[in-house]
């Protein structure tokens, strides 16, 4: 009896691969996500700062001088703000978009393992089905010989 071979398998180790790629730009996407969520973390903590009015200023500066500067400070970091608000939103969808194609992946994946595994169970059931036939037959024949050098003997 020829070994089992899946004839998918080569599918299988190509789809296999490519969900590890897909795993590896979800990690990145994931990564890029973590650093666009604190680029707007750190500005928002920056945009508080400017907003407080320090001691020092109210000292050296005129009023009107120091809130023109914040003005200023404040409008700059508020432009920054939107636009890392915006790389969050598209770090957001980009990783969606690599989750489901991880997901879509390793789908292809188990239902190629799965089906490899079923055709392997249904092979290994050939081959015991086939043993135990020639062990059947074999024993016939054992048994067919005994009887008749047994019906020789009684003549």
């Amino acid at each position: 009896m020829k070994r089992f071979e899946f004839q998918l398998g080569s599918l299988l180790r190509l789809r296999a691969q490519a969900k590890q790629l897909a795993e590896l730009r979800q990690a990145q996407a994931l990564n890029r996500l973590e650093d666009a969520r604190r680029h707007v973390s750190e500005l928002e903590h920056e945009l508080a700062g400017v907003c407080q009015p320090s001691a020092d200023n109210a000292l050296d500066r005129p009023i009107a001088a120091t809130l023109l500067a914040q003005r200023g400070s404040v409008e700059a970091i508020q432009r920054q703000l939107i636009a890392a608000r915006q790389s969050v939103t598209d770090a957001n969808s980009a990783y969606e978009k690599a989750m489901d194609a991880y997901k879509e992946l390793a789908i292809q994946v188990e239902s190629l393992e799965t089906l490899r595994e079923h055709q392997r169970d249904v092979h290994q059931e050939q081959v015991e089905k086939q043993v135990q036939t020639q062990l059947d037959e074999n024993v016939l024949r054992q048994w067919d010989t005994a009887k008749r050098d047994a019906g020789r003997h009684i003549q």
